[in-house]
């Protein structure tokens, strides 16, 4: 397996199917593998010379397929900047991802796990967020006017200096979040969030 840095913004992903084997990948996993190699011709490779956001955002919706990831395989999340407006990314797998600036405006991130994501400056203005994983985010400065954030889970998430008017944050755990303001029903002590008495 090779991962490497061409330019900025160009990285090469090679897989070979001996570290899928040496990772114990399951069956139908290789089938779907080796399926691919006969297409592109290959023998037992595969190689994206251009690893593009669109690949790991298309990769984030395959919960099946985060096991790449997550065996270095493929290089995680980085969505850094990028235009995903509107985009439907219910139930993605986004942990640690890199989103910083990115445009999340109108975005269906229903039951998305961004867990340790960086979502520092980024535009979530009217996004479903409901029943997301949030923990240990960085939303410093983020822009979540109007979002629905019913049920989400922001425990130890920075929202200092994210802007949440009108947000929808019924049911939404806000325990340990660190924040420069204090939502209605919460109280600030210290720069962290509890739930009002």
């Amino acid at each position: 397996m090779t991962v490497r840095s061409k330019l900025r913004s160009a990285i090469t992903v090679t897989i070979w199917r001996e570290d899928l084997v040496a990772l114990r990948a399951c069956e139908e996993g290789m089938a779907r593998f080796d399926a691919l190699c006969d297409l592109a011709g290959s023998n037992g490779v595969l190689q994206w010379p251009r690893w593009t956001q669109l690949h790991t955002a298309w990769l984030s919706l395959h919960p099946d397929a985060a096991w790449l990831r997550d065996a270095g395989l493929v290089p995680g999340a980085n969505l850094v900047g990028a235009d995903l407006r509107g985009g439907d990314l219910d139930g993605a797998d986004l942990r640690d991802a890199e989103l910083r600036r990115a445009d999340l405006t109108n975005a269906d991130l229903d039951g998305a796990d961004l867990c340790g994501a960086d979502l520092y400056g980024a535009d979530l203005r009217r996004a479903n967020l409901y029943g997301a994983d949030l923990r240990r985010a960085n939303l410093y400065g983020a822009d979540l006017r109007r979002a629905d954030l019913r049920g989400a889970d922001l425990r130890r998430a920075d929202l200092y200096g994210a802007n949440l008017r009108g947000a929808d944050l019924r049911r939404a755990n806000l325990c340990g979040a660190i924040a420069s303001s204090a939502p209605a029903g919460w109280k600030l002590c210290g720069g962290t969030l509890w739930r009002a008495a």
